[in-house]
């Protein structure tokens, strides 16, 4: 238990490291996602949880590996001697800090020998002062890598994907599918720590068309945004687009248990980029994700 209320423990709770025989906790610095300034007003909760892994840590008497450099636990994933992140996300949350040096940071905590950089992360996680996209709006980690591509072994990366027909259902899910190819393919050109590829698994983003919900803008909203940060051009009564962040691989793969494929979907794609209609390897992707969903290994 702690003070702070906490609904998301993995981004800024303890990151347990373990060499085998002992664990101590990663304590990266904390800036609320990087959200927006205008966006915390009257978020002293979020703006506070950065103590959490510290304070934790302390209560299980356990060292801890700090840094400077800021990164919440769904920013970065990990296979035994890899990290893979988002390029944009790293320097959105570290102004003015060479990537460089961000890159050192990350792997001296986490005690790797390698991190996959990808470029951006996809609209539908990010976060904005105003829309995500026209007058679409929502909420997010703001460009974590675990939602959208995932280790679940040493060698094999899971990666989500927008359909191609569902990409031209909205504008959003237009932008996010060309980020996410994107993604595939710098993934795909990427290296293990040995020089081999990595065995790459597609799985379909849920169609965002089945969670938006939409609606006017309405007076109470407007009125909450008392800086004018998030509806600044836009009037009471305008048409407005409400999205979740739909892929959330967090989920698939944190909880070691498939999640039913959603009405619509075509099934799953192997590393060769052949679509299968059972998604037999999406199981197995769930079954063994246990590994790495709770803690990185520390060597």
């Amino acid at each position: 238990m702690h003070a702070i209320p906490n609904v998301w423990i993995r981004d800024s709770g303890p990151r347990f490291l373990s060499d085998g025989r002992r664990l101590a906790v990663a304590d990266f610095a904390w800036n609320a996602y990087g959200y927006p300034r205008e966006l915390l007003v009257g978020s002293s909760n979020l703006l506070r949880r950065g103590s959490v892994a510290k304070d934790l840590a302390a209560r299980l008497d356990l060292p801890v590996v700090s840094t400077a450099v800021v990164a919440e636990g769904g920013a970065l994933d990990v296979s035994a001697a890899v990290i893979l992140a988002y390029k944009g996300t790293a320097l959105q949350r570290n102004p003015g800090v060479p990537l460089e040096e961000i890159e050192r940071e990350y792997l001296r905590v986490y005690r790797k020998k390698k991190i996959v950089w990808l470029d951006q992360s996809p609209l539908a996680d990010r976060m904005f002062s105003g829309p995500k996209l026209r007058n679409y709006f929502g909420d997010g980690a703001n460009g974590h890598i675990d939602e959208y591509a995932r280790f679940v072994n040493d060698s094999t990366i899971v990666i989500a994907q927008i359909d191609a027909q569902e990409a031209d259902w909205d504008p959003l899910s237009r932008a996010d599918h060309e980020i996410l190819r994107e993604n595939l393919a710098q993934l795909r050109a990427a290296v293990n720590v040995d020089g081999r590829p990595f065995d790459i698994i597609t799985l379909p983003v849920p169609a965002l068309r089945h969670y938006v919900r939409t609606g006017p803008l309405l007076e109470e909203q407007k009125r909450r945004d008392s800086l004018g940060a998030r509806y600044r051009d836009f009037k009471v009564g305008d048409e407005v687009h409400w999205v979740p962040a739909v892929s959330y691989l967090n989920f698939v793969v944190t909880t070691a248990s498939c999640w039913s494929r959603p009405t619509g979907a075509r099934g799953c794609r192997s590393a060769s980029g052949r679509r299968t209609s059972s998604c037999g390897r999406r199981s197995s992707v769930c079954s063994r994700s246990g590994a790495w969903c709770r803690s990185t290994r520390w060597t």
